[in-house]
């Protein structure tokens, strides 16, 4: 019997109790923009600015949605930072027994040959690095490329990671939480000299048993011994989910990479 395999969702019950949180921005659920060049946006929940100076792009893991995180990214609260929360495109997920959800690629196996998954879907994953380049084309256009901060969660994180470090403009930094590497044996090929010096903050529970960290970790030395700057966190007794020890870590690495930086180039 083939097990299901899916993203959790994180728990933001309890990091509201953490964080005292004031003047939410206005939001748009399901933005419907039929005229930009940017397809994700016509299946997005954006949180906008009135100011705005810099934007987070986030992606959602497999078979979940943007539902999964815009409680938190309103909880969260960025000062001047649009944040876009897209849906990946719906399809059949071949470990799941071709079921059909939500996933910016097909994961085929979970064998792993020479410790990274294989064979993969290059399709799958081309498609949607080219769906997510246009969002970082729109943004950037907006606030410039150095301004935008590209994460996300398991599959979202492993996209924003092959999606970040191939970009051909400069970004804020690039997040993964519970991700893991794709293609990894094209690289250093796949790293654009644009981001080559780009911060790449990477956290992971040590009990994750869809995502090993061992696993994560083998990827994240590939990037390491090709001197991009990675800072990789594992937390004990922390599974495939993001922890409030995590959360708290992530917005204080968002404020300072992103959204301090940004307001500072603002007042030049």
């Amino acid at each position: 019997m083939l097990r299901s395999f899916r993203a959790v969702r994180p728990n933001t019950r309890s990091f509201l109790g953490f964080w005292a949180l004031t003047s939410f921005t206005l939001i748009h659920s399901s933005m419907s923009t039929s005229s930009s060049p940017a397809r994700l946006l016509k299946d997005s929940y954006v949180i906008d600015a009135k100011n705005h100076k810099s934007t987070i792009i986030w992606l959602h893991g497999l078979g979940d949605s943007y539902d999964g995180f815009s409680g938190l990214f309103r909880q969260l609260n960025f000062p001047n930072t649009r944040v876009i929360l897209p849906n990946a495109p719906v399809r059949p997920i071949t470990i799941n027994g071709g079921a059909r959800m939500r996933g910016w690629y097909d994961i085929i196996t979970l064998e792993r040959s020479e410790k990274f998954l294989h064979p993969e879907d290059d399709d799958g994953i081309m498609k949607s690095a080219d769906l997510i380049r246009e969002l970082l084309d729109f943004e950037s256009e907006k606030v410039g490329s150095e301004n935008v901060l590209i994460g996300g969660f398991s599959q979202g994180g492993a996209m924003s990671m092959f999606s970040g470090l191939s970009y051909p403009q400069p970004l804020a930094a690039v997040m993964s939480c519970s991700g893991y590497l794709l293609m990894a044996k094209k690289y250093p090929e796949l790293i654009h000299s644009a981001n080559g010096n780009t911060s790449v903050w990477a956290y992971h529970g040590e009990d994750d048993g869809l995502v090993p960290a061992s696993y994560a970790r083998a990827g994240y030395e590939i990037l390491k011994q090709n001197n991009v700057p990675v800072q990789f966190t594992v937390e004990p007794s922390v599974q495939h989910q993001l922890s409030d020890k995590e959360l708290r870590l992530l917005r204080s690495f968002i404020m300072e990479n992103l959204v301090n930086k940004s307001a500072k180039k603002s007042e030049l």
